[in-house]
């Protein structure tokens, strides 16, 4: 089902030894995967992704009284192309919004970790988000709860206002994007090439005024292009 992909470098940023083996385990039993370092705090996780240059880093949020969302912004800097897959918990919730703006590739729940860790990588690596469904409807939930709190247009007229932005094709791959899909799905849903595809994500990116495809998925969340309970 998932495209197996050459040698991949990663480094696992998790506090606990047992959590930490149990899924090092997992990765360097598929082919194709090998993990370069570990790291227990955020000053660790930041040293070894540059000694290392991995290109993918899976972190979890807090790294031994340290943030590990802190070390995922200074990554990112310091090596944009590198992907990293946050490993979220349940009471991360009021955070959620700081996660998906560092730029992440991908957020789990700790508790689907082992079960989702191998098609997370190879989505993020063929440059392509993952959120798993739970993560989604909990952005959703946040975003009920303070809706419209910081609105200046009646909430009907900005929706309808919003969604004019954007063309009926663009807003049906906004909805794909927020299901999971990648270019390539995408692409053989509508009929279209891959590099169509990555056109029209672009040209979304603009006129959302958002900078990555998690952006995105809060922008659509957000504004009700797309309602988690679709999945």
């Amino acid at each position: 089902m998932y495209k197996k992909i050459p040698q991949v470098n990663l480094i696992i940023g998790i506090s606990q030894k047992s959590d930490r083996d149990d899924l090092a385990r997992v990765i360097c039993k598929t082919n194709g995967f090998m993990v370069a370092g570990f790291a227990t705090d955020a000053n660790m996780l930041v040293k070894q992704s540059c000694k290392y240059r991995p290109a993918i880093i899976i972190t979890e949020t807090v790294l031994r009284r340290s943030s590990g969302i802190d070390a995922v912004k200074t990554i990112k800097t310091k090596l944009p192309e590198t992907k990293i897959i946050v490993v979220s918990k349940a009471n991360d919730k009021n955070h959620l919004f700081e996660i998906f703006s560092s730029g992440v590739n991908g957020i789990l729940q700790k508790k689907m970790l082992l079960r989702e860790i191998i098609p997370a990588v190879i989505a993020v690596q063929n440059k392509n988000p993952y959120f798993c469904s739970e993560t989604m409807r909990m952005v959703q939930r946040l975003i009920t709860a303070t809706a419209f709190s910081k609105a200046n247009l009646h909430p009907n007229k900005q929706y309808e206002k919003i969604l004019n932005i954007f063309t009926p094709k663009e807003t049906d791959v906004i909805k794909l994007l927020c299901r999971g899909y990648t270019n390539q799905d995408i692409g053989d849903h509508f009929g279209n090439s891959k590099r169509t595809v990555e056109g029209i994500r672009e040209m979304i990116l603009k006129k959302s005024g958002t900078k990555n495809t998690a952006a995105v998925v809060v922008y659509a969340i957000r504004n009700k292009i797309f309602d988690c309970n679709e999945c």
